[in-house]
């Protein structure tokens, strides 16, 4: 009986139907008992749902604060690097030892900076770094492109023993082979060619070329896909490529298009945004190396070799005085914030398209 009480509609002659099917003895129910039977049932189809509601509310709540919680952690350890060289960069050396200046400081001045661009030679080292490393990076994503597109589409013969040689790539360190690449880049005689022009015309030719110090250092890498971290965009490309439809690629040989030509036409503006994503990777990876600006282009400074010595440069420029410490301290927050400046212009100025772009690998299923 009490699971069909809460089954009960509120009109009174249903009600009574209701009742005398399941006990003859209850046809004759008087009218007043009736209406108190329908507001009973009327409160508690009211009084539960709202129960229910407010105990929803309650949880959607707490998951709310839960969930801004954690966010607002993961952003303040991500934001607090960036704070405190902003904060400790603007600040006078003076200040730096005040236990009554943390965070804001009393002053602000740009006297650290100037002294950064003079000691690092900021222009000349950003000069470098941009032909050094990005214009290579160009480069190095277009190879790997098509590199990841051949992988994707063709068949052809130790197609899976030679991708998986371009993943052993990621794995192996680059210190692993600098001493080959090394002898390599020093004297330089590609397959024996320059050897052999060497024997022919007598010494007229140098039988190998010092390319130690040279934008080739870079850019022949580039060219063979060989640079840093090109097997992992090897594997990002070759995932994207396997999920576009086959049916673009005959619509394009319907149309005459060649496979460099169903590449340029099709295939590479549908993968604008994913490429666009593996350039600003390998535009951070390569503005970061410093094994490779050290080892191989040793006669010009980069970013990252210019921040490596700005401590000593301080230090014989402060001396051995009681603000050494303060000095080299403020300065070097100076120079970090100067050194990843150009990066995060350059998220701010694509992070539309970046997003875009994780939101359509996302939907392809890479």
């Amino acid at each position: 009986m009490r699971n069909k009480f809460f089954k009960l509609p509120g009109n009174d002659e249903l009600i009574r139907q209701t009742l005398s099917q399941e006990t003859p003895t209850l046809q004759r129910v008087s009218s007043s008992k009736l209406h108190y039977l329908r507001k009973s049932l009327g409160a508690l189809s009211f009084v539960i749902p709202r129960r229910v509601d407010l105990r929803r509310r309650v949880v959607s709540v707490l998951m709310s604060v839960f969930r801004h919680s954690i966010l607002i952690g993961l952003s303040f350890v991500v934001m607090y690097p960036l704070l405190f060289m902003l904060s400790n960069a603007v600040k006078p050396y003076a200040q730096a030892r005040d236990p009554a200046v943390i965070w804001i400081p009393k002053s602000v001045t740009l006297a650290n900076f100037e002294d950064i661009i003079s000691i690092m030679d900021y222009w000349g080292s950003l000069l470098n770094t941009l032909l050094y490393t990005v214009l290579p990076t160009v480069l190095q994503i277009g190879v790997c492109l098509l590199v990841g597109y051949g992988f994707a589409r063709f068949r052809f013969p130790l197609k899976k023993p030679l991708f998986a040689i371009v993943l052993l790539t990621v794995i192996v360190p680059p210190v692993s082979i600098s001493t080959g690449l090394f002898r390599a880049f020093y004297a330089f005689n590609p397959f024996g060619l320059l050897g052999f022009l060497n024997s022919v015309t007598g010494g007229a030719v140098p039988a190998s070329v010092n390319l130690i110090g040279s934008h080739f250092v870079t850019v022949i890498p580039a060219l063979f896909a060989a640079s840093l971290r090109s097997g992992v965009y090897i594997l990002i490309f070759r995932q994207f490529f396997i999920s576009m439809p086959r049916e673009l690629e005959e619509a394009a040989r319907i149309d005459g298009c060649g496979p460099l030509g169903t590449f340029a036409s099709v295939m590479l503006p549908n993968a604008q945004n994913i490429a666009l994503t593996a350039l600003m990777l390998a535009v951070v990876w390569n503005w970061n190396d410093y094994y490779t600006a050290a080892t191989y282009i040793r006669s010009r400074y980069t970013i990252a070799t210019s921040l490596s010595e700005v401590k000593q440069l301080l230090q014989q420029l402060a001396g051995a005085g009681s603000e050494n410490l303060t000095v080299v301290t403020t300065r070097i927050q100076a120079a970090c914030l100067m050194g990843i400046a150009p990066l995060i212009a350059m998220y701010a100025a694509l992070q539309g398209r970046l997003a875009e772009s994780i939101e359509t690998a996302g939907l392809t299923g890479m």
